[in-house]
């Protein structure tokens, strides 16, 4: 009953525009207070490719290209990680919304650079 109960509850806030809101916010956070250029890039990159795609496929593809560099590792294999090794069952669209806002940040700053 446990299990089916934290399962309902993630799947509840998967869908909580709250929850959106907090990881767009924290994406925006970490472009302007920690991320590095070519991390900013590349994502604020992704999230221009997927923006005009409906939002179904954008998060599918935004996931994908994520799990794909976490994987492979970031600047060597050698950076490779497990893609959920926390078990935090973040939900799909909170790492598009992630994703965004790193985006919002990236257009700032992109003619900057």
């Amino acid at each position: 009953m446990n299990q089916l109960l934290q399962r309902l509850r993630v799947s509840k806030l998967s869908e909580s525009p709250a929850l959106e809101e907090f990881w767009r916010s924290h994406g925006s956070d970490w472009a302007r207070e920690e991320a590095e250029y070519a991390d900013i890039a590349f994502i604020g990159g992704l999230a221009e490719r997927v923006e005009s795609l409906p939002r179904d496929r954008a998060i599918r593809e935004t996931v994908e290209a994520l799990k794909t560099v976490w994987r492979d590792g970031f600047s060597s294999p050698e950076d490779a990680l497990s893609w959920n090794e926390m078990n935090d069952r973040l939900p799909d669209s909170a790492i598009l919304a992630f994703v965004e806002g790193v985006a919002l940040v990236w257009r700032e700053v992109k003619e900057k650079v």
